[in-house]
């Protein structure tokens, strides 16, 4: 008896902070008030009974409709990557079934990244409801499962077979028109590369400072990515730096022809646009990669600190390579897997205790990645013999470690598996 209070109460806490908008960093009750506990309360004993009729006038339009309820995972202060990995699949999935008759309600309880983004994906759905509709959310939050198609969306998505269908229709549908503020950059589609790259400023006011400490593997000098942006340039492309709250770039690439983006020379419509006509995304450890990936855009992650696996990241990925404190030694990648299986391998008390530290990407590495994200978005890859190879013992070790091996999954960039051979 006495596990089925418990259940309940932790149903009920789940039902009060499922739409949590207050502080992020607090666990979702104490980050309310008692008014505010008390409130929430209120609306769900209303909205109960609305749910009850609502879900009775389902069940007989199931007879003739299919019913969809999608519930996405909650997330405080929203992350643009978790948003589209979420919706994104799914998406591509209910316009490659195109069903007529298909009834299909979203519960989004996250914080709105984007309003660009969100109307580009609104239309998709039947009824889009989000913190502009905060007592409609709820009713069909509450909407039993019995009879009807519910399902909860997270993060796990990123693996879903959905990303093999073509992209989700954009429904700002400014495909051709290039945007007032980027016609004066004489911008085109497909004349320019996308750059972006983690920034403290970014993430100092998103998340606790306890976390931030742990997050230093996202930040480094960019001066290692010059060669790289030269090429770029080299090749008659224009490089377009894009973000939010970015810090400012080091003195090695100030003399670049960079177009800077960004801070108030940024407008959301102009920035979507950009990453559905870009030639390729270059990503410095930023989860930008996701909004070029919305549009099937080449994408090349670079010091990657997690090793994207058996998931539809960026198009290609170069990994940071963990070195031995003590001896100098790199790790194979084996070992590396190995500890990435660690829930905690990327938090400083960890890297000290096992006496390591991660590598950032050399230009060479960089550079050699982009040559080859070039070179596919040109369609003119023709990996040699000796490459597939490489690649097939890559992809034998992810096996050994029960990674399932997907088609057009992201895969390491080979010129960074012929550069580190040795390792596999």
């Amino acid at each position: 008896m006495n596990g089925k209070p418990r259940q309940f109460f932790k149903i009920l806490r789940r039902l009060i902070s499922y739409d949590q908008t207050d502080v992020p960093n607090k666990s979702p009750l104490s980050a309310l008030s008692s008014s505010q506990v008390f409130y929430r309360l209120f609306c769900l004993i209303f909205a109960y009974p609305i749910s009850l009729s609502l879900w009775l006038v389902f069940r007989v339009l199931s007879l003739r409709y299919r019913v969809s309820i999608y519930i996405l995972k909650a997330f405080r202060p929203g992350w643009g990557s978790t948003y589209l990995n979420m919706l994104e699949p799914l998406c591509r999935q209910l316009q490659q079934e195109d069903m007529g008759r298909h009834l299909k309600i979203l519960v989004d309880p996250g914080e709105s990244v984007s309003g660009t983004l969100v109307k580009s994906y609104e239309p998709h759905f039947t009824f889009y409801l989000d913190d502009r509709r905060k007592f409609a959310r709820l009713i069909a939050y509450l909407i039993p499962k019995s009879g009807l198609e519910k399902k909860h969306l997270n993060t796990s998505d990123k693996y879903k077979p959905g990303w093999h269908c073509p992209p989700s229709k954009n429904y700002l549908d400014h495909r051709t028109m290039v945007p007032s503020d980027l016609v004066k950059m004489d911008v085109n589609v497909g004349n320019f590369v996308l750059f972006a790259h983690s920034s403290k400023n970014y993430y100092k006011e998103r998340v606790s400072k306890e976390v931030f400490s742990n997050m230093s593997h996202r930040f480094y000098d960019l001066s290692n990515y010059r060669l790289a942006l030269s090429n770029i340039s080299r090749n008659n492309l224009k490089i377009i730096r894009v973000g939010t709250e970015v810090d400012e770039l080091p003195t090695s690439l100030k003399d670049l022809p960079i177009i800077d983006y960004t801070g108030k020379n940024r407008t959301e419509e102009g920035e979507f646009w950009l990453y559905e006509n870009c030639k390729f995304l270059l990503s410095a450890t930023s989860g930008a990669f996701w909004f070029a990936r919305r549009f099937d855009r080449p994408t090349l992650l670079t010091n990657s600190y997690a090793w994207p696996l058996a998931g539809y990241f960026s198009t290609l990925f170069t990994p940071m390579i963990f070195r031995s404190t003590e001896t100098g030694r790199l790790l194979s990648f084996a070992e590396m897997l190995e500890i990435r299986n660690d829930a905690n391998f990327l938090e400083s008390q960890f890297m000290r205790d096992k006496h390591l530290e991660l590598m950032p990407n050399s230009s060479f590495t960089i550079a050699s990645a982009v040559e080859e994200i070039l070179n596919v978005s040109n369609d003119r890859f023709l990996p040699t013999l000796e490459e597939l190879n490489l690649m097939e013992r890559h992809k034998a070790i992810l096996a050994s470690y029960n990674f399932v091996i997907a088609e057009k999954m992201t895969l390491p960039a080979t010129s960074f598996l012929n550069e580190y051979s040795h390792l596999l």
